[in-house]
């Protein structure tokens, strides 16, 4: 079974947008080969400084950053994908436009919003035809001895909808986070953190592998760290969750929690993040979800070769809900590694990454499935005249399951042209980024 995807993407008006596409989309059900884990915890202050000061239009204290184009643009070519559906021939595109604002209300406080409308365009699959985008509202406070967050997030993006079914489809996902942070004695911080999110296939009514999927989710976590002064630290995290699904025929509606443990250091070359922990779930009233016990975690540690070379290593185990009828989740475990290199402001990367989906069944008496998967590509960022970048990218992935039917490989090439500057340095994950 094959899946074939040309993505191009071609910005309009000089003005970029820097939406997850088909090539780097880190959605809930999906993470793309090749990048480091999301951002942790609540933004630093100096995470929102780059973001004020590159902005395009400055009132004073507001900045203002807009933003026009077309992205995803790709033509889709499948035989099938990993939940033995069949699969169509279309071209697809993404058209977006809106700003990103950040307001300074003092030295401690920034709310920042964004207005990103788009709209998605299918060639011949009308009913995928559709007006979503991203948008958002968050209130951050940084102090001494504190800092919080207040945020919304409203994201309605098209995206691979999970290693298991590989097809692009909408994705509508919403995120309403409480969090703060508190100093209780000398590096000594307790962080509370609460979260309601929604999960929703955004234009497939008529399909129940999606729909299936429909889900709200309530998730609160208390850690406490140390932070020491010398860039290293330590921490001890509860998280709990619950899961309702909306399909009521196939009820998979869950609690779970768990105790983590992390560990992290920054220095000069070396940056790098480990948490670990055991997770335990449970069904919810009659819910046909299975109780489990899995380790979960995600391990990133980025080096710094040279001035203008980088090596990210990563490595994540962590669970992924199925679409299959017979089996309630899989785990998802994968390593890897990005090689980065810049030179006379042109910047290459390659990467590599090799897993296993190991598939939870509802019944023990259903056959086992474990997909091994293996992935790698490469990268390419060139300058075009003096303002604008042009990147190529292209990324293969092979599944091979144990049982033949699922067998699949998916192959993207990507192009993008936008305007900015190369970036040298290779960073991990912040919680800053989608803001």
């Amino acid at each position: 079974m094959r899946i074939s995807i040309l993505v191009g993407s071609l910005l309009v008006g000089g003005l970029w947008l820097a939406l997850a596409s088909a090539c780097s989309a880190q959605g809930g059900q999906y993470t793309s080969p090749g990048g480091a884990g999301p951002g942790r915890g609540i933004p630093d202050a100096t995470q929102f400084e780059d973001k004020i000061e590159d902005a395009r239009w400055n009132f004073g204290s507001l900045r203002v950053s807009p933003a026009l184009g077309f992205d995803d643009a790709a033509f889709v070519s499948s035989e099938g994908a990993g939940n033995g559906a069949d699969g169509d021939d279309d071209f697809t595109a993404t058209f977006t436009a809106g700003v990103r604002a950040y307001l300074r209300s003092s030295s401690n406080v920034v709310f920042t919003g964004h207005v990103l409308p788009s709209y998605v365009f299918w060639q011949d699959n009308d009913d995928k035809s559709h007006f979503g985008g991203r948008y958002g509202a968050g209130l951050f406070g940084f102090f001494n001895r504190a800092k919080f967050q207040l945020s919304y997030q409203y994201n309605d993006e098209q995206t691979f909808f999970s290693d298991e079914v590989q097809e692009l489809t909408s994705v509508l996902e919403t995120r309403a986070i409480a969090a703060v942070e508190v100093e209780v004695l000398r590096n000594l911080w307790i962080t509370a953190r609460g979260s309601a999110s929604t999960f929703e296939a955004a234009n497939d009514d008529d399909d129940v592998f999606f729909r299936s999927l429909d889900r709200d989710s309530t998730l609160y976590e208390a850690e406490i760290a140390y932070k020491a002064p010398d860039a290293w630290s330590l921490a001890v995290l509860y998280r709990g969750e619950e899961t309702d699904f909306a399909d009521e025929a196939r009820d998979l509606d869950n609690t779970s929690d768990g105790l983590y443990l992390g560990a992290g250091y920054e220095g000069n070359r070396l940056a790098l993040y480990a948490e670990v922990g055991r997770r335990e779930l449970e069904p919810d009233g009659n819910s046909q979800f299975p109780s489990q016990e899995e380790t979960v975690g995600q391990v990133d540690a980025l080096l710094e070769l040279g001035a203008r070379s980088a090596l990210l290593g990563y490595a994540r185990r962590d669970i992924t809900y199925s679409t299959l009828a017979d089996r309630a989740y899989f785990l998802d475990e994968a390593i890897g590694a990005r090689l980065q290199l810049s030179a006379r402001k042109v910047r290459f990367g390659v990467l590599a990454e090799v897993g296993e989906n190991d598939y939870q069944s509802l019944d023990p008496l259903v056959e086992s499935r474990v997909d091994d998967v293996i992935s790698y590509g490469a990268d390419l960022t060139i300058p075009l005249g003096d303002l604008f970048i042009v990147s190529f990218n292209a990324l293969y992935s092979e599944f091979d399951s144990n049982q033949p039917e699922f067998d699949r490989d998916v192959t993207t090439w990507g192009v993008s042209v936008r305007l900015g500057s190369i970036r040298d340095r290779l960073q991990l994950g912040s919680p800053a980024d989608e803001w």
